[in-house]
């Protein structure tokens, strides 16, 4: 299995193993503006884990020293056991790095343009919508399909290339990217402490 690190709290193996949440909670995302996690949600593929349900590691314990955001954590090394997992990966060491973070919010104000920007309040608060944190797909699509932002759906799907380049993995396959962050969901996972790691 290709290894996978995580920062985490010490102690956090004594937890083993580690279990999705039941029910499922979405997570706002912490490095990502809620705008465009909204946007790859929105377009995420079948198949593919949710960001706001995943549990993240990178494919180096330096990178997930970097990319980690537990105050006083250690590293372990993520251990997965579940076949029927969904396992991806991307080409940045963290998506806050994703040329999209930037472009995606750029874009949408272009297209809006001034009138919208430099409108009354009561003009922007329907598409201000997609600002709020953790919209569901569903929820987004409705946004784009009336209003305001119907004439602007084609334009945003096709700037969305997230998912295009992201790589659906197997526990056992090798990370396609040697420093991608990586994220997934899974039935069961482990946390390894340092005498594991290899």
């Amino acid at each position: 299995m290709a290894a996978m690190y995580r920062k985490d709290l010490p102690g956090s193996e004594l937890k083993n193993p580690f279990r999705p949440r039941c029910p499922p909670a979405r997570r706002v995302p912490g490095n990502v503006p809620y705008l465009v996690d909204n946007l790859w949600e929105w377009r995420r593929p079948a198949g593919f884990p949710s960001r706001r349900q995943a549990v993240f590691a990178s494919p180096t314990p330096e990178l997930a020293t970097e990319a980690g955001g537990t105050p006083g954590g250690r590293i372990f090394r993520v251990e997965i056991r579940d076949e029927n997992s969904r396992i991806c990966q991307i080409r940045d060491w963290d998506a806050r790095e994703h040329a999209e973070v930037k472009l995606l919010p750029k874009l949408l104000n272009e297209v809006l343009g001034s009138a919208w920007i430099n409108g009354q309040m009561e003009d922007k608060q329907e598409i201000a919508a997609l600002w709020a944190p953790c919209l569901l797909a569903e929820e987004v699509e409705d946004l784009f399909s009336s209003g305001n932002l119907a004439s602007l759906r084609s334009v945003m799907c096709d700037a969305i290339l997230f998912w295009d380049e992201a790589h659906l993995i197997s526990p056992s396959q090798a990370q396609p990217f040697p420093e991608g962050e990586i994220f997934f969901e899974a039935s069961e996972w482990h946390l390894l402490n340092d005498a594991s790691q290899g």
